[in-house]
């Protein structure tokens, strides 16, 4: 039995197809990975930028602060929802969850929720952990957030709470 050349020709382009079909999925399955990575960290930086500032604007306004909380977005975490296959492949999905969910519920909390304020501190000092753990990426998270990205920042941002922390405590205490 022969074979003749178009017949390898055509048993080679079927099987170089259907590697190259192969590799291009995987190629896109690897590139909606990456994009949803980065949507993610781009969504907890801005929303860690949003409670910061809601942190900051709480002593003077509260209706500035809420204006900070309304900023909050969470499509990203949606759209990871939607796919939980690709969700579950980034290293840092468990965390990256934890996170967004916790700042979804204290975006939830009514304005004078007595816990909402130390939610945010500690929402603050977890995503402080977990780049320092290594549990999040510094470098994507620094790119994506004004205040992660320099320590000047965070140890002003730290003093600001402390001493806004030590304020309400003190208040309530005079109140009750």
């Amino acid at each position: 039995m022969a074979v003749d050349r178009s017949d390898i020709a055509k048993i080679a382009g079927a099987v170089l197809g259907g590697i190259i079909t192969l590799m291009g999925s995987l190629y896109a399955w690897r590139s909606e990975r990456r994009r949803l990575r980065k949507a993610l960290y781009s969504e907890l930086a801005h929303n860690y930028d949003c409670l910061v500032f809601y942190s900051l604007d709480h002593k003077f306004s509260v209706q500035a602060a809420e204006d900070q909380l309304s900023l909050m977005r969470f499509s990203a975490l949606k759209k990871a929802h939607e796919e939980p296959g690709i969700f579950a492949e980034i290293k840092e999905h468990q965390t990256i969850a934890d996170v967004l969910h916790g700042m979804q519920i204290t975006k939830e909390r009514a304005v004078d929720d007595p816990e909402k304020f130390q939610r945010i501190i500690s929402i603050h000092e977890y995503v402080r952990t977990m780049i320092t753990e290594g549990k999040l990426k510094r470098r994507l998270a620094r790119r994506y957030s004004k205040l992660l990205r320099s320590k000047f920042h965070s140890k002003l941002y730290k003093w600001l709470l402390l001493m806004y922390a030590r304020v309400v405590v003190r208040l309530r205490a005079k109140n009750d």
